[in-house]
């Protein structure tokens, strides 16, 4: 089931991530526009909501067993993940003029275990080959596989939603509190199922007919991110020298307080400008190019990288760019994964 205004996100999402890498690598910052792109990291977060959005969709409509929703999900992710790396490392063995490769560190990317070392202590390994974006999708790979697991237990409940919500909660609680004593990438993950989870509690919210409870299960919403971002600020920034606003701690507490922001922005929308946007012509080009957004969210930093040396003006730059991953970023998900895997291999399961 395709929603409009989600596709048009992810789309967007994706897009914007583009110009982040490129508009503050290549584009003066004395630009003033450069740095409406600064906010990457906070897209991911759109990402990680509008994917637990989704999940739960497609789970609670279809409910799954875990064999079927494994296929889905594996294939899903690795049939753009191992093109990206295999493409990645042409790229990055072409740049440094050697073909060797980490095999522990591609073990960890395949088994996704990777995320940014310089940014968060107790990180066990980075992206391979330099492809930034991938640290993300180990945290989307585990979101999935704990989604399941929670589901399969609050499915039982007639409380579902704030079951899931206070569950979810606790979930990443211990991850807080487990992280301050060892930094260790298991609590990350659980550190932010939170937000990912808030996707999926958004859409048990929206599905259910009372306006009342609606509102009340969104108030328990916000009031658990609110404690949980308190909780946090407590333990690992109050009292703290900080000198960075990029890494641990002050990162965390950006994904959580730009996740709140954008939570809060979909109910203004849901409740005071729902209005139909499909006929909207920037729309329509988010929503078709969202087709192709996963794709390219993970081919365009090898791309950036291979034409990083072109000598040629930085809008001109960028936009080959963007041309380069288009076309390969159609490849893989059109050509390989729509046409392919999904006709082959997934089908009607």
């Amino acid at each position: 089931m395709r929603i409009v205004e989600l596709e048009a996100l992810r789309g967007f999402a994706a897009f914007y991530i583009f110009l982040h890498h490129t508009f503050t690598k290549y584009i003066p910052c004395n630009i003033y526009f450069s740095k409406l792109f600064i906010f990457g990291q906070e897209a991911v977060m759109l990402f990680f909501l509008l994917s637990g959005y989704v999940i739960a969709l497609s789970q609670f409509k279809n409910n799954y067993q875990f064999n079927i929703y494994f296929l889905h999900r594996f294939l899903r992710i690795y049939s753009v993940v191992i093109p990206a790396i295999l493409f990645s490392y042409i790229i990055y063995s072409h740049i440094h003029e050697s073909w060797i490769v980490d095999i522990k560190q591609l073990i960890l990317n395949l088994s996704m275990m990777q995320d940014k070392p310089e940014l968060k202590p107790g990180v066990i390994v980075g992206p391979i080959f330099h492809n930034e974006p991938l640290w993300s999708l180990s945290y989307e790979w585990w979101f999935y596989m704990i989604f399941f697991v929670h589901y399969k237990i609050i499915i039982f409940f007639k409380s579902q939603t704030k079951l899931y919500i206070l569950s979810s909660f606790f979930i990443s609680l211990v991850g807080i509190i487990s992280y301050k004593y060892f930094y260790n990438q298991v609590s990350l993950f659980l550190i932010y199922y939170f937000i990912w989870a808030s996707g999926a509690s958004l859409y048990l919210i929206h599905k259910n007919d009372d306006i009342q409870k609606k509102s009340c299960y969104f108030k328990i919403l916000i009031a658990c991110y609110f404690f949980l971002t308190a909780i946090y600020f407590y333990i690992f920034v109050y009292n703290e020298s900080i000198s960075h606003l990029i890494n641990h701690p002050i990162l965390e507490l950006r994904h959580y307080l730009s996740a709140i922001i954008l939570i809060i922005m979909s109910q203004v929308y849901k409740k005071y400008l729902n209005f139909d946007v499909s006929n909207f012509k920037l729309i329509k080009i988010f929503t078709k190019f969202a087709s192709i957004s996963f794709a390219f969210y993970v081919i365009h930093y090898p791309v950036m990288l291979f034409f990083d040396s072109l000598d040629v003006n930085g809008f001109l730059k960028i936009l080959i760019m963007f041309i380069v991953s288009v076309i390969i970023s159609w490849i893989i998900e059109i050509s390989f994964f729509k046409n392919y895997i999904r006709k082959n291999l997934i089908g009607n399961k």
